[in-house]
């Protein structure tokens, strides 16, 4: 039995948090043939509780959107891949679409059906940097994480990536970043041959 008969056998739901999956269990029953109505019910109302807390907890990195603007300003092409659903995104922007609308093209990869695995495969990168119409060489891509799946999953790809982890992320899963900083307010993007911010 593959994951996926194991998860539908065991009425599992999937949900996204730190750039991988998680498995959110139903409920146990004390009949072994309680309705798919319940199951569905549980992992509906599980879902709906993250969604809230998430938009409640949601609020940007510092530093974030001073970067966006200062890239958008100097014409470097940016773009969002996110393990996110295209639903999940939309309510965790719904406070900062001025600085969403400043990005080229979105790629929501728990719904984009050219992402066929999720971080820490390299898909979700490579998708997301075919769709500028340059089409750069992922050595000339630089991606900007918060997640030790998604640092795996840029450098899988070929790409430079930064880390901007959780004061409480390991020294072990902070070694394969390019770049580690403890806050967007310390990149220095002439590091990586981009603009360096206007003194």
């Amino acid at each position: 039995m593959n994951i996926a008969e194991t998860a539908v056998s065991h009425k599992i739901t999937f949900g996204d948090r730190s750039g991988m999956p998680t498995l959110i269990p139903t409920p146990p029953t004390n009949s072994a043939h309680a309705s798919d109505a319940q199951s569905i019910g549980y992992a509906t109302k599980i879902a709906s509780q993250r969604t809230r807390l998430a938009h409640r907890k949601r609020s940007t990195m510092h530093g974030v959107e001073k970067l966006i603007k200062h890239f958008a300003k100097h014409k470097v092409p940016i773009a969002v891949a996110t393990s996110s659903s295209t639903q999940a995104l939309s309510i965790k922007t719904k406070n900062h679409q001025h600085i969403f609308k400043l990005f080229h093209h979105i790629v929501c990869g728990t719904t984009d059906l050219d992402v066929k695995n999720g971080k820490p495969a390299p898909d979700i990168f490579l998708v997301c940097a075919s769709r500028f119409p340059e089409n750069p060489d992922p050595s000339k891509c630089l991606v900007l994480e918060d997640a030790p799946n998604g640092i795996k999953g840029a450098v899988s790809a070929g790409m430079q990536a930064v880390l901007v982890p959780a004061a409480t992320l390991e020294e072990e899963r902070r070694k394969s970043a390019t770049l580690v900083v403890d806050s967007l307010e310390h990149f220095r993007p002439e590091q990586f041959g981009l603009p360096a911010f206007e003194l």
